[in-house]
């Protein structure tokens, strides 16, 4: 199906006398020209018939000409794993996650990208990871997970909590940070049992389910991050906000999307989360009485994705003049195309108004497409412009006498038609 055309008339070339043998060819474009090419900000990817543009950064999203509704993915920075002397830190809270499949936009748009939680010093809490913004949506950034010291062993509240850390004190069970609701989930709460081996942080609470409780020695794991369908080359394999898993003599493990592991077995630090992922840090752990004491795990950083239909769309510019003289020949490599490919699509051209006089050819080339004599019927030119993207790309055209009579000096103007045809 050809797509609607818009004209755009070039500036061709202008004789002030005609001396000898001189024969203009002037062109004009008649081109398809569709929403779809001006669309900025981010890292931009094409695939499977979607521009998607990925944000690790702050930044502004431009969206193209004609595209209204976008897809959103706000993930804001990843809790830090709680530190540990004497004890286990609670696995930092996840990211809070948003997901918007239809977005209303009518211009630029500000994007902010959170920083994951740096994981908490020798019996310290972790820090919450920083808020991911687009537009109004507002992800909140993970709780820090808990530590081992008495007013640091609650996790923190974020858009998941961080899991309860353990000190050497009695009482069984230790409160998990909460949540921010619609965006992640509660931690997990960690254990202690006095001078007993039994000590272990509860799992950094994750998008898609909360953060597993601790028991005896048994840290908890990190809650789930979600998968995000159309996003599986992104995040971990698809996968975004995990939490961070607890440290303990068995550690817990990090949640599908970046969550770091807890620390097992004896003394160390936690594991960081993944980046880009919003994935909370893994809690240390420390059995022993190690003045130093060891740290949480860092929280992933944030992301921001934004996905619409790519839609073909095709430009040509520049002015073409071809003077042909008594050499026989003439080129002109002045014109310059651009597109953006949908699926399975292919560029055509033809010759729209006006004819080649005799005994002259006219073809157009260039290094992506097949060398095409312009004649009234349309002929392929570039094929296979599924999910990509090229700018000024160079258009050659070549006048050529190939009679034998040598044509009469005047003036002839074309209009050439480039069409994206969908397969």
């Amino acid at each position: 199906m050809e797509k609607s055309l818009r004209t755009i008339l070039t500036g061709g070339c202008k004789v002030l006398s005609i001396l000898g043998l001189l024969l203009i060819i002037g062109l004009s474009f008649n081109i398809s020209l569709l929403a779809g090419i001006g669309g900025s900000g981010g890292e931009i990817f094409y695939e499977d018939g979607y521009t998607i543009h990925l944000f690790t950064s702050n930044g502004t999203f431009e969206p193209p000409p004609g595209i209204a509704e976008v897809e959103v993915l706000v993930v804001a920075g990843g809790g830090g794993g709680g530190g540990g002397i004497e004890g286990a830190g609670g696995g930092g809270g996840a990211g809070g996650l948003i997901h918007e499949e239809i977005f209303d936009i009518n211009g630029p748009v500000d994007v902010i990208v959170g920083s994951g939680g740096s994981g908490g010093a020798p019996g310290e809490r972790g820090e919450d990871g920083d808020n991911s913004s687009f537009d109004n949506l507002e992800a909140i950034g993970g709780g820090g997970g808990g530590s081992t010291l008495t007013n640091e062993v609650r996790g923190g509240d974020g858009g998941s909590g961080g899991g309860g850390g353990s000190d050497r004190a009695t009482g069984g069970k230790t409160e998990p940070g909460t949540g921010t609701a619609e965006q992640g989930h509660d931690g997990g709460e960690g254990f202690r049992a006095g001078q007993s081996i039994n000590r272990a942080g509860g799992g950094g609470g994750g998008a898609a389910d909360p953060g597993q409780d601790a028991q005896n020695s048994n840290a908890g794991d990190g809650g789930a991050g979600l998968a995000i369908t159309g996003f599986s080359d992104f995040g971990d394999g698809g996968y975004f906000a995990g939490g961070g898993g607890g440290g303990g003599e068995t550690a817990g493990s990090g949640g599908d999307g970046g969550g770091g592991d807890g620390r097992a077995d004896f003394c160390g630090d936690g594991s960081d989360a993944a980046m880009e992922t919003g994935g909370g840090g893994g809690g240390a752990f420390c059995l022993g009485a190690i003045d130093e004491g060891f740290g949480g795990g860092d929280g992933g950083s944030g992301v921001v994705i934004v996905r619409y239909k790519t839609t073909p769309a095709l430009t040509v510019e520049g002015d073409v003049c071809l003077e042909l003289g008594a050499e026989g020949s003439a080129v002109d490599s002045s014109s310059k195309i651009s597109w953006i490919g949908g699926v399975n699509n292919k560029i055509t051209v033809e010759i729209e108004d006006g004819q080649v006089p005799d005994n002259l050819e006219l073809t157009v080339d260039a290094a992506r497409g097949n060398k095409v004599i312009l004649t009234a019927l349309a002929q392929d030119f570039i094929t296979d412009i599924s999910d990509e993207r090229v700018i000024d790309h160079s258009l050659i055209y070549k006048l050529s006498i190939i009679g034998n009579a040598v044509p009469e000096a005047g003036e002839t103007f074309l209009t050439v038609k480039f069409t994206i045809i969908e397969e």
